[in-house]
Order: structure tokens, then sequence, then C-alpha cells
């Protein structure tokens, strides 16, 4: 849940951080996330068992299983608490699919991190997809 001057908040199954409060306790209230108490979210975006959040400033950070490289921060680690995606800055929008996502650049062009499913790949940061049309 995206909440105007409160952050993000999540809630549900926990067993790999991906509620974000740095735990692996499973909430059936929402409990904020942490690692984006001085950001300023504009939209999360969701995987199966993973989230993204894109802040104003064009930086995206993201918290839970780590499976695949879904959390872009170059690791396969599962982070409980909200982590920078490496070499995204200048993210205008974001998505996700089942174990990965996507961000539309600034310049036109989308970079994707996670397990892609199109071509199979693997990638634990930020790749420009190629092909596509700015």
């Amino acid at each position: 849940m995206l909440e105007a001057g409160r952050g993000v908040e999540c809630w549900g199954r926990n067993d790999a951080g991906q509620l974000g409060d740095g735990t692996r306790t499973e909430r059936h209230v929402p409990v904020r996330v942490r690692g984006l108490e001085q950001a300023d979210p504009i939209s999360v975006a969701v995987s199966r068992s993973a989230s993204c959040a894109l802040l104003a400033d064009g930086h995206v950070r993201c918290w839970g299983s780590g499976a695949y490289g879904a959390v872009g921060d170059g690791t396969f680690s599962d982070r409980p608490i909200a982590v920078e995606v490496s070499d995204l800055t200048d993210a205008v929008e974001l998505a996700g699919g089942w174990d990965h996502f996507c961000a539309r650049r600034a310049s036109g062009r989308v970079s994707c991190w996670g397990k892609i499913l199109g071509d199979g790949a693997v990638r634990a940061v930020p790749a420009v997809v190629a092909g596509l049309p700015d």
C-alpha cells in the first residue's frame, strides 16, 4: 500500500523478507517498509516474492526474495529491508513480473533485472532490453 507521507506498507507472508520490515515474520496488519523512510515513493511494483518502489528522484529500491537477482542490487540474497537497485537513477515507470522487474528510463529505453522469461537470462542488475524502440 502506498500512502502519501507514510511511505509504503505491506502485509502477508514474509518468508523471504518480502514485507520489507526487517523480519521474516508473517503480518496480518500493514507494516512500514524499512529503507524508504527518507524517500519519496511514487509507485510500487510487485513480483512473486519481492517488491520495488519507484522514487520521485528516478531511483528504485527493492526488497524481498533475491532469487534470480530480483532485488537488483547485484546479489542473489534476500533483502528484508529496501535496497537501492544498482545503476538505475533515471527510472520513470516500473513494472513487475513473476521473478523480475523492468523500468522505463527517461531516455525511453527499458532495463530489466531478475529472471527474464523471454530469453531465460538471470540478471542481478538492470540490463537494457535490446531491440525495443526508444
